[in-house]
Formats: structure tokens, sequence, C-alpha cells
């Protein structure tokens, strides 16, 4: 149940996250995302998963201020982008704001906080060296895949409810589609290649 729910919680971030790109972009919402995400889930992991006997906690937290050092680079980069486009030195389709970018700051972070749900479900569901008890790569992966798709049911169903779109959703052509598929195909093969690293 735990792993169900944190495949919910899971892709409710995504679905925070993928608004974030397209306010600020790909190459800006990556950095601060995976820096943010890092530290996070480092820190979930650590007091859910425990730590492997013979790592040094100063060395995390040292890796762990690279990564708030990573955060702020990225939003010093998206300022100076802003200013570029208010002078008109830079022209590009994706305009924003600073606000945009702190606005968009603060959206990752609760995108983090429910991209959370992997990590726990990793720390708690998964069997691995820190977590007999858990449940092997397969049936793990089964369980969480399968709370993201109840989450993206849910999520979506409700926006495209609200929105009266489920027939533009329905009609769009396999061309679109397939993006979407193909993406889904790489995302969780990855996580289950992630799981079965994770879990030795």
């Amino acid at each position: 149940w735990v792993t169900l729910i944190c495949g919910m919680s899971y892709v409710i971030g995504m679905r925070i996250s993928l608004s974030v790109m397209r306010v600020i972009g790909l190459s800006l919402t990556q950095p601060i995302a995976a820096s943010i995400n890092i530290f996070i889930g480092t820190a979930t992991a650590a007091i859910i998963g425990g730590v492997p006997p013979g790592f040094s906690i100063p060395k995390i937290i040292l890796a762990c201020l690279c990564l708030f050092a990573a955060v702020g680079l990225s939003v010093l980069t998206g300022r100076l982008r802003s200013g570029a486009q208010t002078e008109g030195l830079l022209t590009s389709k994706l305009i924003y704001s600073v606000r945009d970018v702190w606005t968009s700051v603060g959206l990752v972070v609760i995108s983090s906080l429910f991209l959370q749900g992997y990590t726990i479900g990793l720390s708690y569901g998964l069997q691995s060296v820190t977590q007999p008890a858990g449940m092997a790569v397969m049936p793990f992966m089964t369980m969480l895949v399968t709370g993201a798709f109840i989450g993206a049911v849910l999520v979506s169903g409700t926006v495209l409810t609200v929105r009266n779109q489920w027939r533009a959703a329905i009609a769009a052509p396999l061309s679109i589609h397939k993006f979407g598929i193909i993406s889904g195909l790489f995302h969780y093969g990855g996580n289950i290649i992630h799981t079965y690293a994770t879990a030795f």
C-alpha cells in the first residue's frame, strides 16, 4: 500500500514539474529540479532507508552544499536571461520574468516533495541491503507504476473534466500520443534499471 501511494505521489510531482518546464523551459528547470530532488532525496533515503556502513556524513553534506550552489547559479542564469530579454539583447519564443523563475523554484520544491514518493517507495518497499523485508524489483515496480497510473488518471482526469477537454485528449492523433507513450516506456524502463541498482 505504501508503494502504491508513493506511485501516486510521484506522478503528481512529475505533473507539477512539467508545468514548470512549460513556463521557464527544460534547460533552466532541469538543473534546479535535479539539485533540489537529489538533496531532498538523499535526506529522505538516509532517514528512512538508513546510510550503509562506511559512508561519510560530512561528504554527503558537502555534496548537498554543492547542489545548493547549483540551484543558486541556475536562478542567477534565469535572472540574467530575463534581463537580456527585457533589454532586447535576446530573442526567444520562451519569455519569462525573474518572478516566474522564483515562482518556478517554489513549484519545483513542492514538486520535489511529491517526487519523494519514489524515494520513500524505494526505501520502504524495495528489498535491499538496508530493507530486507521489501519486495523484489518487478513486484515493487508493478505496484509503483499502478499507483502512478491511478494518480495520473485522477489528476489529469480532473483537469480534463474541469476544462472540458476530454474530447481533445482522446481525439489527438497517434503522432501526438506516441511521444507520451515512448516517454513513458523510457521513463519507467529507466526506473526499472535504477531500481535494480538500488536493490544492491
